[in-house]
């Protein structure tokens, strides 16, 4: 299968569908689907950066990308969000007849997660959840993970902790396997099927809207999160399809 993608700011971006994109990570490698708020980072967190370029799958899962690129470059990228991804992933017949590991950020969302994913016909027990440590900012690497996924061999690791701290794990974790399973990046899509985070309705997915489903929920976390992102127009404005200055050193681990 030929993968299709469009070049926005030196990342190449899948265009193709949902199943395609799905079958694709079948293969194994690192998938992604960076945030609007992520990807205003570009610049100043390295590790992230350097995680995004060596992926395997970009998925758009930021409208805001999506609108900024119609305005600046005339371009429409195919969006397939995060949350879109994750539940024709946990629909599809190869997926659920895999081994898989749910990287958790806690005892209780793993939980959470767990109860879900067996009322839809998923089983997961303890047995397959790895709660993730509080990594350091800017170093997201753990030995006790890998070596977990080089004993269980799973056909997935699904990683559902937070943006900037999840791709340089998912990139470190692609880099030190010999054959690295699907490393899948979708962070809290999961949380808003089990219901931990604001349910978004599909229609507002759909119509570039999860952020303010958000919002409405957690204000005092999210406000601030999403204006943080205001700095990825001048990015796309400035830089377009071609690639970035160099990263400075200094990190960011939003959630």
């Amino acid at each position: 299968m030929t993968t299709k993608t469009t070049r926005v700011l030196g990342l190449e971006f899948f265009a193709g569908t949902t199943l395609e994109a799905v079958r694709l990570a079948r293969k194994g490698g690192l998938i992604v689907a960076p945030s609007g708020p992520g990807l205003a980072t570009l610049v100043t967190d390295h590790q992230y950066r350097i995680s995004l370029e060596n992926a395997d799958l970009i998925l758009v899962d930021s409208g805001y990308l999506a609108i900024l690129c119609r305005l600046f470059l005339h371009t429409r990228l195919t969006r397939i969000s995060g949350l879109e991804f994750l539940e024709t992933l946990l629909s599809d017949e190869h997926f659920r007849n895999s081994r898989k590991l749910w990287v958790d950020p806690s005892e209780e969302e793993g939980a959470t997660n767990r109860r879900h994913l067996n009322r839809i016909g998923i089983r997961v027990t303890v047995d397959d959840s790895y709660v993730a440590p509080l990594y350091t900012p800017g170093l997201a690497k753990d030995e006790a993970l890998l070596q977990r996924i080089r004993d269980d061999r799973p056909d997935y690791v699904i990683i559902n902790i937070a943006g900037n701290k999840q791709e340089p794990l998912g990139h470190h974790l692609k880099q030190n396997l010999e054959s690295p399973p699907a490393l899948v990046c979708t962070g809290a899509a999961i949380a808003f099927l089990s219901g931990k985070q604001a349910d978004i309705p599909r229609w507002a997915d759909r119509l570039f809207l999860g952020w303010l489903a958000r919002c409405f929920v957690n204000p005092g976390k999210f406000i601030p999160r999403y204006l943080r992102a205001v700095s990825l127009a001048l990015l796309v404005a400035k830089y377009g399809r071609s690639g970035l200055p160099s990263a400075q050193m200094g990190e960011s681990q939003d959630d």
